[in-house]
Order: C-alpha cells, then sequence, then structure tokens
C-alpha cells in the first residue's frame, strides 16, 4: 500500500468507487437493458453518420461503434465550427490539423443532442435547410460493426446480473451489501483510505454536485474554471 508520507491522492479509493458504479450499473440494467442501450447509442452514431455526409462533411471510420472521425469539406473553417458549437454549449473534440473533428455518444446522447449537433453543422456549412430525422436503433442493428468482432458466447449469466432489476430490488441488494460492510455509521474504520475513515459526510456531498460531476475531463480550460 501507499506509505503515508508518500500518499499524495486516494488513487485506489477512486478506482475502487469506479469499479463499484460500474458493477451496479450491470446488475440494474441486466443483459438486455446493456444491449438496448448499446443499440441505440449504435443508432444515433449511425443516423449521425448519415446526416453529416448529407451535410457535405465526411464520416471516415470504415466502422465504429460510438465514435466518428469526421473529415471537415474545405468550404468550411474549423473556427466557424467552434464559435457556432460553443455558442450552443457543445465541444466537439478538433484534431491539430485543423481539418477534422471527433464526436463520440453515450448513454445520455438524445435524437434531440444529435439534431442540435446536425444543426451546428448544417449552419457553419451553411446548410440550414438541412433537417435531422431519426432511424432508430433497431434499423441500424447491426450496422458499422463488423461480424468478426459479435460475441457469440453468453455473457453476464450470474444472477446478480438478472434478478435486480428495479429499484426497490436494488435499494434492497445495496443495502444487504452495506449491512457486511464496516462504515462510519458503525465504527472507526481502522484501514483503509483517509477518504474513507476522515472525511465527513458533508465533505463528500460535492460529489453529487453537477458542477463536478457533469464536466468532461478535455473540456477547455476556460470551461472548468473553479473545477480544477
Amino acid at each position: 500500500h501507499i506509505k503515508r508520507e508518500k500518499a499524495t491522492s486516494n488513487i485506489c479509493t477512486a478506482q475502487a468507487l469506479l469499479a463499484i458504479m460500474a458493477g451496479m450499473y450491470a446488475a440494474y440494467h441486466g443483459k438486455d437493458g446493456i444491449k438496448n442501450i448499446a443499440l441505440c447509442i449504435h443508432g444515433l452514431a449511425v443516423d449521425l453518420a448519415s446526416a453529416i455526409d448529407t451535410i457535405g462533411f465526411k464520416q471516415l471510420n470504415t466502422n465504429f461503434f460510438d465514435t466518428l472521425y469526421i473529415a471537415i469539406p474545405d468550404s468550411t473553417d474549423v473556427h466557424t465550427i467552434k464559435e457556432i458549437s460553443r455558442a450552443h454549449g457543445v465541444n466537439f473534440r478538433y484534431f491539430k490539423d485543423n481539418q477534422h473533428i471527433g464526436i463520440s455518444l453515450d448513454e445520455t446522447t438524445s435524437a434531440k443532442d444529435i439534431a442540435l449537433i446536425c444543426a451546428i453543422l448544417a449552419k457553419a456549412a451553411q446548410q440550414e435547410t438541412f433537417v435531422f430525422q431519426v432511424h432508430g436503433a433497431e434499423a441500424h442493428a447491426t450496422s458499422n460493426l463488423p461480424t468478426s468482432l459479435a460475441r457469440k458466447s453468453g455473457f453476464m449469466e450470474h444472477p446478480v446480473f438478472n434478478s435486480y432489476h428495479s429499484e426497490t430490488d436494488m435499494m434492497r441488494y445495496m443495502k444487504k451489501l452495506e449491512n457486511k460492510d464496516i462504515a462510519l455509521n458503525r465504527s472507526m474504520i481502522p484501514l483503509g483510505s483517509c477518504t474513507m475513515k476522515l472525511n465527513a459526510v458533508s465533505e463528500l456531498m460535492p460529489i453529487s454536485w453537477p458542477e463536478f460531476t457533469d464536466i468532461h475531463p478535455f473540456v477547455p480550460a476556460d470551461q472548468a474554471e473553479g473545477y480544477l
């Protein structure tokens, strides 16, 4: 373990908390839920790729799941894209050559978000009459995913991933696990990270604040003021 005079962070605790969150997320959604989430993400990515090609941009990835690598048309300036996107509260990934941008989607991305992205790019390309249309995940269930990577073996078959799919069931399962743990509501924690044994609850409250939890790690520095 880290010697206390060398300890400059709580990286061990931070990684454990991430693992717990991922485990509970998988247990709550289960196999079918995870698959449906993935299909929705990929379906929106396919819709976005098709839409930006229509606008005049070019999606260059041969295969993709949730991330697009996009060539900017010669008639469109990257600085124009930056100006318009920031005015709408949107950040893209800008490559150093100033000729490509990257866009990644996840389970929080909605059709409304995709429509906004298309509107931004259409305005930058002076194609403001373009209207985005959603085709849905089912229409693209396997699009742009190589069949060689399709999983054929079973996964998430343990009962823990197939038992707690309601809020009440998940709450009771988590409480059952909590009862097996040593926490500050039972006793002083004799061993472990200072985060776990010395911090008061009030000091941990900011973890749930959107100002801390919703910011992307790669946002420009001028958008992370007060966070770093």
